[in-house]
């Protein structure tokens, strides 16, 4: 006779320790995020920690309409 495979009951013990070790990893992980460092200016660059960083910064704006446009629009829809 085969025996029938009992399944695993999941209880909140066994869960809580995953949940833990990667709350802790990510406490351990943002700890060296935060370490401080030595930012200075040339005249030319940033450096960082002793090495030249480049960093690149954008935005991008939707194109608007002047005002007189934009009444004209408002009140025609209505």
């Amino acid at each position: 006779k085969k025996k029938k495979k009992q399944m695993k009951r999941v209880t909140t013990k066994s869960i809580a320790s995953p949940a833990i070790l990667v709350a802790a990893m990510v406490f351990l992980f943002s700890l060296r995020a935060a370490a401080a460092a030595n930012v200075t200016y040339d005249h030319r660059s940033l450096s960082i920690s002793g090495r030249r960083q480049l960093i690149i910064s954008a935005a991008i704006h939707y194109p608007r309409s002047v005002p007189a446009v934009s009444n004209f629009f408002f009140f025609y829809s209505l």
